[in-house]
């Protein structure tokens, strides 16, 4: 994992590269419309779907029902990991949670 690459999250799985190593641009706020309010709206979905991820991790940690018997093994946590972040995506583009909303509203001064 390079740390070149850009915004690095601290305690995050490294089977989750792609999730882990995501450079966030930064982005002009003054303009109302247009390709900035677009990625501005675009960062602050993917900042939701962070924190919802943090927030389903520590979830799974707090209750380690579904260990099994012997545990669980480096490719079920992976696999786990894979369905939090996919999860945590599609509840970000839902927006029901309405933190990525309230984010861009705050963010753009509207």
């Amino acid at each position: 994992m390079a740390e070149d690459s850009g915004m690095m999250i601290p305690g995050l799985n490294p089977a989750l590269a792609p999730l882990n190593q995501r450079e966030l641009p930064k982005i002009d706020t003054s303009a109302e419309n247009g390709p900035d309010a677009k990625k501005l709206k675009e960062q602050c979905a993917e900042f939701e779907s962070i924190f919802l991820y943090y927030l389903m991790q520590s979830m799974r940690q707090s209750s380690k029902m579904g260990d099994g018997l012997f545990g669980s093994s480096f490719a079920e946590d992976t696999y786990k990991d894979m369905l939090d972040e996919e999860l945590t995506k599609e509840a970000a583009k839902s927006g029901k949670f309405g933190l990525g909303e309230l984010l861009y509203r705050q963010l753009s001064g509207r």
